[in-house]
């Protein structure tokens, strides 16, 4: 193991001149690489004739270059700071501009972390390179009795839809395999009062018959008479209805369009597309099964929030922020695995898996705090025994800075040739996984067009 450092500093000579610039470069590691190789030579005698002279050459042995390490994994680190600060501009409110000295300005900056889901996903992607996919067998078990109930009734929709197609039917073709539908022109109060409405005409038209049937229509038609008059009031009272509209709102308990189309996308995010991935998955994890063992496994995943942040600052204080800047964070784990209990691994025998992944709505928590994939990282680390090589990668780049100051003359300051970079890497072993407990997600990390999609669909099929 070695450890070491190595700077260089070149600036002008003096720090009031415009012309003032600095050239910084820091570097530090510890621990070493890759093991040193000590080259070796073979000596040969030659007798020269002509001279009558013995020369001695000397040759390199030839030998084959290591392929890889050969020593055991050991951490090692190392992190390096390049910094150009150059001569800017200034421009002021009241018109006057120039040459801006730099030596007053220093840098500050953060390295872009990792989350604690970010250590989670690390780990899942592990456990899909050591399974072969991210099947998880006890989830598809649990849920085999609703994925057979979802291709019985597909199938049978299929086969009314294609008789009905036969026969010329292409409107009961699309309704037999989507399902019924009607028209539904209101929504909300003004539905409920005429439903409401619809009951009381039909109550109405129902006595009307009574009536006549028993032949009461002089004792009864003053009542009548008022009954009519009041509900064609009611009816009144709601503006731009058409006259057919008790007609054309569904009955209770009939799905709208809506509804119908909510109900066939659901259909199709949580029902066959899982499907298909469970059965794709099964199938990839079968064919690793039956490869030889690997000792070795890879995965890396990079930073969901890149949070690194470059500044140029003045004790002003005055701030100069990057027109450009590049933050990168990446981990990744090297596995040496050495055992590990397969049943355990596909969560045959995660019960905590398994019951969340079979409760209600859980998938809806999922997007907001990934406690599924935490759950089966967990079942993961803790079935498998080896050794753990995890590096960790942290990178800022900026340049062209540009600032305001907000004096009693607004000044602008813009360095465009001063660049900012640094790096920083970590390496550690360790014989267990550590799973850290998932962090609710950022708002930025939650939305998509895929789940914005599923979430109408879920409002529009559960608000009725």
């Amino acid at each position: 193991m070695t450890t070491g450092t190595y700077s260089t500093f070149d600036a002008h000579p003096d720090p009031y001149n415009i012309d003032y610039y600095s050239k910084y470069f820091y570097k530090s590691w510890s621990g070493e690489d890759r093991p040193s190789y000590k080259r070796e030579f073979y000596y040969r005698a030659v007798y020269r004739a002509k001279t009558g002279s013995v020369l001695l050459l000397r040759k390199p042995v030839r030998r084959k270059p290591p392929s890889s390490v050969k020593d055991a994994p050991h951490p090692w680190s190392m992190q390096f700071n390049q910094r150009n600060t150059n001569p800017g501009v200034y421009t002021s409110s009241n018109g006057s501009s120039g040459r801006a000295n730099v030596s007053n300005w220093s840098y500050n900056f953060g390295y872009p972390a990792f989350s604690a889901n970010d250590d989670i996903r690390l780990i899942s992607k592990l456990r899909e390179q050591v399974v072969g996919s991210s099947f998880d067998l006890g989830v598809f078990l649990g849920t085999g009795h609703q994925s057979l109930r979802l291709i019985g009734d597909t199938a049978i929709r299929l086969a009314r839809g294609i008789t009905l197609v036969k026969r010329g039917n292409l409107i009961g073709a699309a309704a037999a395999l989507l399902g019924p539908a009607h028209k539904q022109v209101l929504r909300g109060r003004k539905r409920a009062r005429l439903l409401a409405l619809q009951d009381a005409y039909s109550e109405f038209n129902a006595e009307i018959s009574r009536v006549k049937e028993q032949k009461l229509l002089p004792t009864h038609s003053k009542w009548i008479r008022k009954r009519g008059a009041y509900l064609a009031r009611l009816r009144t009272r709601v503006r731009a209805l058409p006259e057919d509209i008790l007609v054309r709102l569904p009955p209770r308990g009939e799905r709208t369009i809506k509804e119908v189309q909510a109900a066939a996308w659901l259909e199709l995010q949580y029902g066959w597309l899982p499907l298909v991935q469970d059965l794709k998955g099964a199938a990839e994890s079968l064919a690793e099964s039956t490869l030889p063992k690997r000792k070795r496994y890879f995965a890396q995943v990079r930073a969901s929030v890149p949070s690194g942040f470059v500044t140029l600052e003045h004790f002003a204080p005055i701030t100069a922020y990057p027109r450009f800047i590049k933050s990168e964070a990446s981990k990744r784990v090297v596995a040496y695995i050495q055992e590990s209990n397969v049943p355990t691994m596909v969560d045959l025998l995660d019960i905590k898996t398994v019951a969340w992944e079979l409760l209600p709505w859980s998938f809806v928590a999922d997007w907001a705090i990934p406690i599924g994939e935490y759950l089966s990282a967990r079942g993961f680390a803790s079935t498998v025994t080896g050794t753990y090589v995890i590096t960790q990668r942290q990178y800022l780049d900026a340049r062209d800075f540009s600032g305001t100051h907000w004096q009693a003359v607004i000044t602008d300051y813009r360095f465009q040739s001063s660049s900012f970079k640094a790096a920083q890497y970590i390496r550690s072993v360790s014989s267990s996984l550590d799973v850290p407990t998932p962090e609710v997600k950022g708002f930025g990390q939650i939305p998509s067009w895929r789940r914005a999609a599923n979430a109408v669909a879920l409002l529009v099929q559960h608000h009725r």
